[in-house]
């Protein structure tokens, strides 16, 4: 199966770095975590450039930029 072309909303697998992990000497992520792709351009030479947030359910420890998301369930 093809992967599809790079757009935001996307959701994939990313081995996200947290800092505390990089910190502590890690050069990869502990696992891979749900990310959403929120920004896509192309650099001079026409190459994709993307950008992506990791998707958690645990509440931030900084008080950084973050975007609350509500999770939307049916019923049966």
């Amino acid at each position: 199966m093809p992967l599809p072309a790079p757009e935001p909303g996307l959701v994939l697998c990313y081995e996200f770095l947290w800092s505390h992990e990089y910190a502590a000497g890690a050069e990869v992520g502990e696992k891979k975590r749900p990310c959403a792709l929120v920004l896509t351009a192309r650099d001079h030479r026409g190459k994709i450039i993307a950008t992506v947030a990791p998707i958690t359910h645990t509440k931030p420890k900084t008080h950084g930029p973050t975007i609350l998301t509500l999770m939307l369930t049916s019923q049966a």
